[in-house]
């Protein structure tokens, strides 16, 4: 049992979300209900200490890249010891490539910042949850392999059936606009 005078730390926790396309950012409100997920999180253990920091959005991002606006910026965050845990609603969030969340934990775990994921009720905290970690990072890494095989093989169909006209144009015309949209938003609510 806590000594009555004993106080509990301080965790200051950033939400992370992504989406792979910016329909699901505008259409589907996939990064209000990721950031939902998580604040929900956060208010089940404000008894432990945690404190509701930053929002970082990335939309129209593959998880098969680090190359991301708010990525980055909440990275440089961490860098400088401005929070302690990243929330997520799902860790294929924050990466879809094993290599990519390997460099990272590592970074993560110098600098003493931990990940939870909401909506698989684990963190980097406790060896069993980074086992559970890693096999979720093969997962997710293993899913993106077979998104873009299927995309690769539906596309080849296409173009050799002739059946690429508008929907194929429309796509080339909006390809450079892809993964443009980072935005951070700084909690109001604390």
């Amino acid at each position: 049992m806590k000594d009555q005078g004993q106080s509990i730390p301080i965790k200051r926790v950033e939400i992370y979300c992504r989406v792979s396309t910016l329909e699901q950012a505008e259409k589907e409100n996939s990064l209000d209900s990721q950031v939902e997920r998580c604040r929900r999180l956060i208010s089940l253990h404000e008894a432990d200490g945690w404190l509701h920091a930053e929002i970082f959005k990335d939309a129209g991002f593959s998880g098969g890249s680090m190359d991301r606006p708010s990525l980055k910026e909440m990275l440089a965050d961490a860098e400088r010891g401005a929070f302690d845990v990243i929330a997520l609603y799902k860790l294929d969030r924050l990466t879809r490539n094993i290599r990519d969340f390997h460099k990272l934990w590592e970074k993560l775990e110098r600098l003493n910042v931990s990940i939870v994921a909401a909506s698989q009720e684990i963190n980097t905290a406790t060896p069993s949850s980074r086992l559970m970690f890693n096999r979720l990072v093969s997962f997710a890494e293993f899913e993106r392999s077979l998104i873009a095989e299927r995309t690769s093989v539906n596309m080849d169909h296409k173009f050799n059936s002739g059946d690429c006209g508008q929907s194929m144009a429309s796509l080339w015309a909006v390809a450079p606009l892809m993964g443009t949209v980072g935005t951070k938003i700084k909690n109001l609510d604390h």
